[in-house]
This record gives structure tokens, C-alpha cells and sequence, in this order.
């Protein structure tokens, strides 16, 4: 009279693994993103060195200025390192910060590897970034910008 129940048992919790996503769980998206007012920052995982060497990139949106800012962390001293700077009005096209109206976040492209979508809704237009570290004397990161598209073709400048 036991088994019935303890099998009944077993089986209900194995179909709460399976519908919770125990058991096949896809990859977690390894980024945050936080936004006040004119201001947002982003998090994702930047290539930093061999495969499982991974860490963290910081990007921070200026709104008011146009700004794009990204970093990474040193392993050796734990402190920020140096900011590379993006002109995200020279890059859109766009005359004043007054005019721009941007979001972001990120999105994750490969084992370790994101990139920042950055969206200027005014212009309709998409850019896409990646960060990895630099290399030699003066650590930093580097920031690549991928693609520029329209995305509301009939807005676009």
C-alpha cells in the first residue's frame, strides 16, 4: 500500500523539475541593467583572455552629454580601470544631446561574450558594441561598435 503513494510521490516531483526548468535550464543572461533619468548602466560578460578567463564590463550611458563609457575590473589590483569613451552624438548623427533619446542594454552573443545594443529612438537607430581589454602597458578596454542600422527606416536621418 506504500509504493503507490511513494511513487506518486516521486513522479509529482519529477514534473515540478521539469516544469520549473530544473532539469533543461537554459543559460542564464549574465547582465543588469539600471536607468535614472538621463543616466543608465549596464553590466555584461566581455572576453578576457582564454575561454573561462570571463569577467564583467561596466558600460555607462550619459544621455545628457551623448556619452558612452565603458570599463572592466583589474584581477590584480580589484580597481576600475581606465574609461574608454564613446561619442554617441558623432555616431548617431546627431546635432545636440537635447534631441537624443537613448536606451541600452546587453545581450549575450557567445560563451562570455556580449555586446551593448544602444537604440536612439528620435533617429531610429540601432548600434551595436562590444568591449574587450587592451592590451600592453595601459590597461583599459576597448570598445568596437559592430553595426549601425536603422530600425524605423522611415525616421531614420
Amino acid at each position: 500500500m506504500r509504493w503507490p503513494v511513494v511513487l506518486s510521490a516521486l513522479c509529482g516531483v519529477v514534473v515540478g523539475w521539469g516544469v520549473n526548468g530544473l532539469w533543461w535550464r537554459p543559460g542564464d543572461a549574465k547582465a543588469a541593467n539600471d536607468r535614472w533619468q538621463e543616466f543608465a548602466l549596464a553590466t555584461g560578460a566581455i572576453q578576457a583572455g582564454p575561454v573561462g578567463h570571463d569577467q564583467d564590463g561596466i558600460w555607462v550611458l550619459d544621455g545628457k552629454n551623448g556619452k558612452l563609457y565603458a570599463s572592466s575590473i583589474s584581477r590584480l589590483t580589484g580597481k576600475v580601470l581606465a574609461w574608454a569613451e564613446v561619442d554617441l552624438l558623432r555616431e548617431f548623427g546627431l546635432a545636440n544631446a537635447n534631441d537624443a533619446r537613448f536606451l541600452m542594454t546587453t545581450g549575450q552573443v557567445g560563451r562570455g561574450a556580449s555586446v551593448l545594443f544602444v537604440a536612439e529612438v528620435a533617429s531610429g537607430r540601432l548600434g551595436v558594441y562590444s568591449m574587450s581589454l587592451a592590451e600592453g602597458q595601459n590597461p583599459g578596454v576597448i570598445v568596437r561598435r559592430h553595426d549601425l542600422v536603422a530600425f524605423r527606416p522611415s525616421l531614420a536621418r
